[in-house]
């Protein structure tokens, strides 16, 4: 597993297309076009999980800042809370490589590199016919009923997130260490 790179973009839209259709061609864009890690100095993650033998992308994993959850602060505070937040806004494995343990890795991986960057809150959400409930519970999450509205951590402030009929909120608060 590894850290996206420019020129991905194209490797793993296959991949990302029957799962999430087209609604991370621009991320796949940025990615391609290098701009993506580095949006506005907040941690950007994609990752890229590759069959060892034959090199070909078996799942992906696309995490940053969520840009919606921004628009209920005030302009002075989104740079901080940008810093804080991260949204998981979707993950992809191949079919015929599921239950394999790709898309638990991939999730590890994420919530420790934003843990390490001292983010205080990841979440995300999913369709209910994914059913993917017992999955993000396994992975220390806390799966929201469908179609139940989100609030943020009483940190962040009475941020409360709409959720669509037939979607699940999931969300884990990331405790990291402090050095101390």
């Amino acid at each position: 597993m590894r850290v996206g790179k420019p020129g991905d973009g194209a490797r793993l839209k296959p991949l990302w297309l029957p799962w999430l259709g087209n609604h991370f061609d621009e991320a796949m864009d940025s990615l391609d076009q290098g701009t993506m890690l580095t949006s506005g100095g907040f941690l950007e993650l994609v990752l890229v999980a590759e069959d060892r033998s034959s090199g070909d992308v078996v799942g992906m994993l696309l995490a940053g800042p969520p840009h919606h959850f921004f628009e209920a602060y005030p302009a002075e505070m989104r740079p901080v809370v940008a810093q804080l937040v991260v949204k998981l806004s979707g993950i992809a494995v191949a079919p015929e490589r599921q239950h394999e343990g790709i898309g638990t890795k991939l999730v590890r991986r994420a919530v420790g590199e934003f843990r390490r960057a001292e983010y205080r809150w990841m979440y995300g959400q999913f369709a209910h016919q994914r059913n993917l409930t017992d999955f993000y519970k396994r992975l220390g999450f806390t799966v929201h009923p469908a179609g139940k509205d989100l609030t943020a951590p009483r940190e962040l402030g009475t941020v409360q997130l709409a959720c669509q009929p037939g979607e699940h909120w999931f969300d884990q608060t990331l405790q990291y260490e402090t050095g101390a």
